[in-house]
Order: C-alpha cells, then sequence, then structure tokens
C-alpha cells in the first residue's frame, strides 16, 4: 500500500506514515436487543441497536522515527470527529476520531503501530453535496437516492410575492411548517372613506364652481348666486372663506350673494357617490354685539345635492330680523323642515355642524365650541324611507346678504365628507415578502429555518420533523399558499453509507 493516501483534518498523514492494513469492514456494528420472556426457548426480538463503527489501520515509520511522532501526535491529537480521507474512496469521508494509545514498536529505524479509528456516526459521507432546483411545473419531486443510509434534506425557497406557509412532507410520514396555513392575502373590508376634505386653502380653490350650486332659500325668497368668494386667512391666521362681493346687492330685490360648489373624490372603487356618508363643517355665523350687528342681516346654508343636483339634506342659519343679533338655524331634509331654533343661544355660533345619512335615517348634530355660550349642541334625527337608497354627490356653500344691508359675519373653516360601508380588498401583511429568502435546515434530529440569513424558529410548527431520504424512490411535496405565486425552489442533501 505504499501509494495508498489518508487525509486526516484535511491533513495528509501519509507524509509521515506507510499504511501497511486497513479494515473497513462491511456496515456498522449491529447490536440485536433480545430479551428473555419466561421459560420460553430462546429470546423475544426487540429492537436493533447500530453501534459506532471502528476502522483499524496498520503503518510503519520510516527513518526520522521521533520527529514523525512528534508530527502525528499534533495532527492526530483532536478534541472532535474530523474528516478522514483515503485515496481508493476521494469522493467519500469518515467523521472519526483516533482512539486509544497510539503505540510504536521501534526496531533500527523502522516503526510500526496501529491507529483506532472511531466513526461515532458509522457512515461514510458524499464529500460534494447533491443540489437539486425543483422544475417550476411541479411541486412534487422524485428521487432516486442510491446510498444506503437515510440522509436529512434542506430547502431554500426566494419569494417573488408574499407568501403566508411553506410546508414540506416526505414519503416517510416526517413534515415541516413554517408559518400559518391559514393566512390569507386580504380580506373583505367594509370601511368608511374620505370623499371629501378641503380646510380652504388657495390650492384647492379651483376644486369648487362659482355660483352654480343648490340654495335651499331661493325656492321659498328670491336668492340668487352671485359675488365673490376666495380662500385666504382671518386676522389670527386661521384659514377659511372670505367674501370679497356678494355680487349685485344694490339692484337685486332679496338675498344675493357668492357659492361654491364642490363634487365628491371618487372611493377605492371608483365611485363619486355616496348612499351612507357623514359630512362635519367648521363655521361661523354672527351679528356683531353691536349696533351695527342689530342692523346686520345674513343668510348661509351648507347643502347636500345628489347626482342630479336635487337636494337632499341641510342646515341654515339667518338673520332676517334688525334690532336684535338673535340668529335662526334650522335642518332640513327635502321638503322637510326637521328642526328650527330662534334662540340667544345660537348668537355668535363658531362651532361645527354634522349630517350623517345611514340608509333612512339623517342624523343632525351643531355644536357651538367657541365664542359666548361655548359648549351649546344639539341633535335632531329623522326619517324617510323614501330616501334610503338616494346617494350624495355634492356639497353648495353659500352665504348671503340682503340687498345693501349691512351682512353679518359668515364663514366656512372645514369641510369633510365621509362614505359608509365602502367595500373594498384591503391587503394583509403575510409571513413573508417578496425577495424574501427562507432556509429550511434540517439534519438528522432538528429542524431550523432562516429568513433572510437569520435565524427565526418562532415561525415553525414546533411539530415539525427533519425531512428524509431512504434508499431507493422517495418523494417529497411541496406546498404554499394558494394566493402566492410560486417561490424559486432548490433542495440539497449529502449522500452517506453504512
Amino acid at each position: 500500500m505504499s501509494d495508498f493516501k489518508v487525509w486526516f483534518g484535511e491533513l495528509e498523514i501519509t507524509k509521515y506514515l506507510q499504511v501497511t492494513n486497513l479494515d473497513r469492514g462491511i456496515g456498522m456494528t449491529v447490536e440485536p436487543d433480545l430479551q428473555k420472556v419466561g421459560n420460553a426457548a430462546g429470546k423475544k426480538f426487540q429492537q436493533v441497536q447500530f453501534h459506532e463503527k471502528t476502522i483499524p489501520m496498520g503503518f510503519v515509520l520510516r527513518y526520522d522515527l521521533i520527529a514523525k511522532r512528534r508530527e502525528l501526535a499534533k495532527l492526530l491529537i483532536v478534541s472532535e470527529p474530523k474528516p478522514l480521507i483515503f485515496s481508493d474512496e476521494p469522493d467519500k469521508y469518515y467523521l472519526a476520531v483516533p482512539t486509544g494509545d497510539i503505540n510504536v514498536a521501534e526496531k533500527s529505524f523502522l516503526g510500526f503501530g496501529d491507529i483506532e479509528w472511531v466513526i461515532p456516526d458509522g457512515l461514510a459521507h458524499s464529500i460534494d453535496e447533491t443540489e437539486l432546483v425543483l422544475p417550476n411545473d411541479t411541486d412534487i419531486v422524485e428521487i432516486n437516492y442510491e446510498g444506503s443510509a437515510p440522509i436529512p434534506v434542506s430547502f431554500e425557497f426566494k419569494h417573488s410575492t408574499e407568501n403566508g406557509f411553506l410546508g414540506i412532507a416526505d414519503s416517510n410520514d416526517n413534515a415541516v411548517q413554517v408559518g400559518n396555513a391559514l393566512e390569507v392575502d386580504g380580506v373583505d373590508v367594509n370601511a368608511s372613506e374620505r370623499l371629501l376634505y378641503d380646510d380652504f386653502l388657495p390650492p384647492t380653490r379651483n376644486k369648487w364652481r362659482d355660483n352654480n350650486g343648490f340654495i335651499r332659500y331661493a325656492e321659498h325668497v328670491s336668492a340668487v348666486q352671485n359675488g365673490v368668494l376666495r380662500f385666504g386667512t382671518d386676522a389670527n391666521g386661521r384659514t377659511r372663506t372670505i367674501t370679497d362681493s356678494f355680487g349685485d346687492t344694490a339692484t337685486h330685490d332679496g338675498w344675493t350673494g357668492p357659492s361654491i360648489y364642490r363634487e365628491l373624490d371618487v372611493d377605492t372603487n371608483g365611485s363619486k357617490t355616496a348612499k351612507d356618508w357623514w359630512m362635519r363643517a367648521y363655521t361661523h355665523f354672527y351679528a356683531h354685539n353691536n349696533v351695527r350687528g342689530t342692523q346686520e342681516l345674513g343668510f348661509q346654508e351648507i347643502n347636500i345635492t345628489d347626482a342630479e343636483g336635487n337636494f337632499l339634506a341641510g342646515i341654515l342659519w339667518w338673520k332676517r330680523a334688525k334690532g336684535t343679533v338673535r340668529s335662526t338655524c334650522e335642518f332640513w331634509v327635502k321638503q322637510q323642515l326637521v328642526w328650527r331654533e330662534n334662540s340667544d343661544r345660537w348668537n355668535d355660533f363658531i362651532g361645527q355642524t354634522i349630517i350623517e345619512k345611514r340608509g333612512d335615517t339623517f342624523t343632525f348634530a351643531m355644536d357651538k365650541l367657541e365664542r359666548g355660550s361655548k359648549n351649546t349642541s344639539q341633535r335632531f334625527t329623522y326619517r324617510d324611507p323614501s330616501l334610503a337608497e338616494v346617494e350624495a354627490a355634492g356639497v353648495t356653500y353659500w352665504n348671503g346678504a340682503w340687498k345693501t344691508d349691512y351682512p353679518t359675519d359668515m364663514a366656512i373653516y372645514e369641510l369633510e365628507l365621509k362614505k359608509h360601508n365602502v367595500e373594498y380588498w384591503q391587503d394583509i401583511p403575510n409571513m413573508f415578502s417578496p425577495g424574501d429568502k427562507v432556509n429550511v435546515a434540517c439534519t438528522d434530529r432538528k429542524v431550523e429555518t432562516y429568513v433572510n440569513d437569520g435565524l427565526n424558529v418562532d415561525i415553525q410548527e414546533m411539530a415539525s420533523k427533519p425531512i428524509m431520504l431512504v434508499p431507493g424512490k422517495n418523494e417529497i411535496g411541496i406546498a404554499y399558499s394558494d394566493f402566492s405565486a410560486r417561490p424559486e425552489m432548490k433542495l440539497t442533501y449529502r449522500e452517506r453509507w453504512l
């Protein structure tokens, strides 16, 4: 065996010794476990126990015995098994450790000895891993494993879309689950969605149409849409509407003033109307608390209309009498006046007004939040079954003055409208995102999952068992969320022999 070479721990030990004999045996040590049962003849078979393998190797040292013994000691005295490779099987290795004393009988310039290699797992391993990329057209792979000892299989998955789980099963009743098989990509949601919001800063001015909205009181009195209204700030820096002109007050015999109208924005589904909705406006309406204030007259409306421009619901403030600073507030649905109050508690009104429609029910609210008797509130509910299916499409704000009389102070600061029960698909972030790499590493006894190279066993099903190949034909199946595109899949294993 002069040309026979041996490597241990990646270093060649046959630089120092020549192998004279080697006994790798057949397989590993097998011990049947038998149990004596009463006086019955023989024993009852229980199981087979597989023990470590030993490989005796005889060698001879030639010349420089002392130096070679020292070098071999450095190579052979180890604290854990290392790869042992023989030159007649260069594609395989044993995980070995020398055991016992390595005696060298010296005779002249020769030294004779034996090394007993212990192979704790009793197996020979392939140096090269087998790598298999799964075809894109199947989630089941058949493998004809030519080794003679079972081996664990590891997997790599690369995602191009979101995915909720990964499942792996072999034909030997082993399975791994990572993530949640019940996870969904998203849900159908009914939620409120804002279709209009304006704080009346100049950039939103072009979304409003001038003097072409709906005036509720034009149906009863001589009221027209005329004049100029702009978006700006008051002396305190608050954004609001500012009326620069009430129009032709000198010649018009009645109420006149500017209006602005705005359609609702589209919702998630592309609709610009709302059957059920909630509107809130922050406004003010008041006569100055002085002699001039008693002479001021004014009219202010916020009206909701349908797609044909027909009036649906609105809130009105007006002061039509001189000699007082008292104002009147009204809630309207179609042609029905549902609430009216002429009271000092609404003098100097600055606050929010709300109209909400759910089915055939309209709810009105008014809350005085600033000036005078603050925290004054009013609530009122009205039903009209004929309006259950009617949808809102736009909002008009109008304020008017009476002829050439002093106008009351009127403005709107903020307006929003939310649509209820908008149905849309809401995506739910899933366990794995596009670009995520998941590695499922199996050993003989455990499974470890890595996400983007970071260990993450928390997402792994506790009952997962390592995926194994046994000698002969094997079948491995892969599963993933039905909403996910198929991940790129690769499996690797290292063959082993008894």
